[in-house]
């Protein structure tokens, strides 16, 4: 499934290059203006407004899934679909839910990444970053998703501000997999990931 999904990324990309091109577009929200300066250090508003955005983005799927019926069968479904099925959870319809918050969940993720100033079909490569932050953080972990987005935030911050200037050009992209495969070799289901025990 996630070579078939990989695939039709690229299809759908190809497409529409085809049709609109490859140009990259000037985007930009109309939100205040709320730059901080501390000391030394200056917080841009724009990635202040990403976080702020973000965080409420995760409050609001962790209220759905953990204070509404659609969430409990959701978690039920995740748990074991064919026991979710037996109690009369359409897991079919759970699925499309699941898939269309998702949607929601990338579709704020690439306005905010586009409110740095440029809007391209080339973006998507960006949603490869979820895959060391979910599996650093443990797959079926929501809060490790947080830790884990941040620690790979943390990661790519300081491999661009203290090796990237040695001459290690692009290692800022590359850091958060080699720290996924360190955190893959001492606990192989994440920081918080549940360890299962599979019984012969």
């Amino acid at each position: 499934m996630t070579i078939v999904s990989l695939g039709l990324g690229f299809f759908l990309r190809g497409c529409i290059q085809l049709i609109w091109g490859s140009h990259s577009y000037s985007f930009f929200l109309d939100l205040p203006d709320i730059t901080l300066e501390i000391g030394d250090l200056l917080y841009l508003s724009d990635p202040i407004w990403a976080g702020i955005l973000s965080l409420l983005t995760f409050g609001l799927v962790i209220v759905f899934l953990f204070r509404t019926r659609w969430g409990l069968a959701i978690r039920a479904t995740s748990e074991d679909q064919s026991k979710a099925m037996a109690f009369g959870i359409n897991a079919r319809f759970i699925l499309m839910i699941v898939w269309a918050i998702s949607a929601l969940c990338i579709t704020v993720a690439g306005i905010m990444i586009s409110n740095f100033g440029a809007l391209q079909v080339g973006m998507s490569y960006v949603g490869l970053r979820a895959i060391p932050v979910v599996l650093i953080g443990g797959m079926d972990s929501i809060g490790g998703a947080l830790v884990g987005g941040i620690i790979v935030g943390i990661c790519e911050a300081l491999a661009g501000s203290y090796i990237e200037p040695m001459g290690l050009v692009g290692f800022k992209e590359v850091a958060p997999y080699l720290l996924l495969l360190i955190v893959l070799f001492i606990r192989p289901y994440g920081l918080f990931g549940t360890v299962r025990i599979e019984r012969v």
